[in-house]
């Protein structure tokens, strides 16, 4: 009876064994055969990275708006609408106003220490197994009108806006609504999709042989024809980036940049076409930098930060943009 038992146990575990892998190549196959626009789109939907603290980041599409979505717990920090936020830092909200509905819940409107205003909802849910649990919602609104208007509202009507959500069982998810500017102002401290197009932020890519870290790294390595000095900027990013080739600035004339050995003019048209192709080579390799690009919609690109004189810089904002405006065309 024994064996009976266990040869059914095989015979059942090996159709449930097939089974799955069946479901796995349907799921495949299924991508195959969509068009290649619908296999990038696909593809763009599932990018998924991890911001500096470690927490992993989803961008989720919603009609024409994308979400960006933080998965974290409440011992650790992480960044949201630009600032650093915790479940400590939510803790320390200075109360405002106090809410009450008809089932006696709480709402409460709450100052942050960023001067943002909050409206904090909790709901506590008998448990019989152990002590009650407190469901968490802190809505970002932008003034006590907005916060009236939504404590009277039900909870999904809620989720239209910023929020940060979690319970007393450690989780916590905070869902920041992205392209909410009328313009797109590149630059690294702002808030998503801005700062992944910005040159400073962390992209590896491989351009004519070379193995980049971020595009500010390609750029600045062009002001020395030290061949090992540029491999070394070659492994930088962001600030260290940069400042390595602010360091440049007593041998570096404005004009003459060099790449492979190559003497370039600032000013030609040549130099035009090799910053074309090192973007075009970050574009086909960076999956985040297109994602980026297509979370800017159709709204008007610039770099607020950047310089317009092509005689103080190797990249001037009217540049910058016109590149990253000629690949978004592509998507």
């Amino acid at each position: 009876m024994e064996r009976e038992n266990k040869t059914d146990m095989d015979i059942f575990r090996r159709i449930f064994g097939l089974i799955t892998k069946w479901f796995h190549l349907l799921r495949l196959s299924s991508n195959l055969f969509l068009p290649p626009e619908k296999r990038q789109r696909k593809k763009i939907d599932e990018i998924q990275w991890k911001d500096k603290f470690g927490n992993p980041l989803f961008i989720e599409r919603r009609g024409n708006e994308f979400v960006k979505i933080t998965r974290t717990n409440q011992r650790s920090d992480f960044m949201f609408l630009g600032d650093v936020y915790s479940y400590d830092i939510l803790s320390k909200n200075t109360g405002i106003k106090t809410y009450y509905n008809e089932y006696h819940n709480k709402a409460f409107l709450q100052r942050d220490i960023y001067g943002r205003l909050i409206l904090y909802f909790y709901d506590e849910e008998m448990c019989f197994d152990g002590p009650d649990r407190k469901d968490l919602l802190w809505l970002f609104v932008k003034d006590e009108a907005d916060a009236d208007e939504m404590s009277k509202v039900g909870k999904l009507l809620r989720l239209c806006k910023p929020y940060i959500a979690g319970n007393e069982t450690d989780w916590m998810v905070a869902h920041q609504f992205v392209v909410t500017e009328a313009v797109i102002d590149v630059g690294s401290k702002n808030p998503f999709p801005s700062n992944a197009l910005s040159n400073l932020y962390l992209s590896e890519f491989t351009f004519d042989g070379a193995r980049l870290k971020s595009m500010e790294s390609f750029l600045q390595s062009l002001k020395t024809p030290d061949r090992k000095l540029q491999k070394k900027i070659w492994q930088l990013h962001g600030g260290k980036a940069k400042r390595a080739g602010e360091a440049l600035k007593y041998t570096f004339d404005g004009k003459h940049l060099t790449w492979k050995g190559k003497t370039i003019d600032r000013f030609s048209d040549g130099y035009m076409q090799l910053l074309r192709q090192a973007y075009h080579a970050k574009f086909e390799q960076d999956a985040l930098f297109r994602f980026a690009l297509e979370a800017t919609g159709k709204k008007p690109l610039v770099h607020s930060i950047g310089k317009q004189n092509p005689e103080e810089t190797i990249l001037t904002e009217a540049e910058f943009i016109s590149l990253l405006e000629e690949l978004r065309m592509l998507l």
